[in-house]
């Protein structure tokens, strides 16, 4: 999961797909959107240069059908990216993605059963790992005025799982807080573009026990920490390769404070968790850390999230309360 880099630089690309998407709340939310703000910092040699506010970013939860019923869907939406405005060279790097989850409750069963995932998203497409590489690949495409994103789509089943991607070119860049064009771009491509790959993993016994994606296993596992559990783990499947998703540690906190431009925030009853994301296939990982409330309004629901993509990248996205909204409908 290392491999997919994101935000100021590179780094949307893996807060997105390799957390792609972090931001979430825990199994069977309130429907809501939270908003976020990124704080961006390169490391040239040794220390650490920082900058506030270059970009940021929302994830949504929305739900159809109601648990109560013996079928329902969950949906996690997150869309994060960056400012070339308030970075140098003008550096944009985003990314969407949006996991879908099928539930049911069976007869005489007390917990529901997770019948599919799947995962769409796009992202700008990059492989850098420098930011010599990344400042080169942003000046080529802007001389060129050719922008490609990659489009994947990956679906878990109990049985096996898939994966299709596509590499989308446009005339235009895209920002991040104004992404409709390339949402409706990379829609008409999945009914009418043939993939440029396609893989498939067959789920042979003891591989996987249930067809978790990324986002829907971080979900489990953060409900699984609000219960208590200071040690938990899951296989989880994404582009047809599998991963182990664990919890190393938990630290709690009486207090907690974030500084936002607005003013400082407080949460109190908070845990910091650290996670381990493991690529089985490439045997690489990805470290990274979740402040997470255990009581109150925001209950499961990040309010910080640390990643390091790179060595010499890395990312802080804090929850600005007042820009979220809460409750069904929102």
């Amino acid at each position: 999961m290392s491999d997919r880099a994101a935000l100021p630089v590179t780094a949307v690309r893996t807060a997105v797909a390799a957390l792609a998407l972090i931001l979430l709340p825990p199994a069977t939310p309130a429907e809501g959107t939270f908003v976020y703000k990124l704080r961006g910092e390169v490391r040239l040699l040794l220390p650490w240069i920082g900058k506030d506010d270059v970009g940021g970013g929302r994830i949504t939860l929305t739900r159809s059908g109601a648990p109560s019923g013996n079928r329902w869907t969950e949906q996690i939406e997150v869309l994060f990216g960056s400012e070339p405005d308030r970075i140098p060279k003008r550096i944009n790097r985003w990314g969407y993605g949006r996991e879908t989850a099928e539930w049911a409750h069976e007869t005489g069963s007390a917990d529901p059963r997770l019948l599919s995932t799947e995962f769409n998203g796009i992202m700008s497409h990059s492989a850098e790992s420098s930011l010599g590489e990344a400042l080169a690949k942003t000046r080529e495409s802007a001389s060129a005025h050719r922008y490609l994103y990659d489009g994947i789509r990956s679906r878990v089943l109990p049985l096996q799982a898939s994966s299709e991607l596509r590499i989308l070119a446009e005339d235009d860049g895209f920002h991040y807080r104004h992404p409709e064009r390339l949402l409706a771009m990379y829609s008409d491509a999945l009914q009418k573009m043939p993939p440029a790959t396609h893989k498939q993993l067959v789920n042979i016994p003891g591989l996987y026990s249930n067809p978790f994606g990324f986002l829907t296993g971080l979900s489990e596992l953060i409900r699984q920490v609000g219960e208590g559990r200071a040690k938990a783990s899951l296989p989880f499947v994404y582009n047809a390769k599998l991963y182990t998703l664990d919890v190393l540690s938990v630290k709690q906190l009486s207090v907690f404070e974030t500084r936002l431009p607005s003013g400082t925030v407080r949460y109190r009853d908070t845990a910091r968790v650290h996670f381990r994301c493991f690529n089985t296939v490439k045997q690489t990982r990805t470290d990274f850390d979740l402040w997470i409330p255990l009581s109150g309004e925001l209950i499961g629901v990040p309010v910080r999230i640390l990643l390091q993509p790179r060595w010499w990248l890395r990312l802080q996205m804090d929850l600005d309360p007042a820009k979220s909204h809460f409750g069904e409908g929102s």
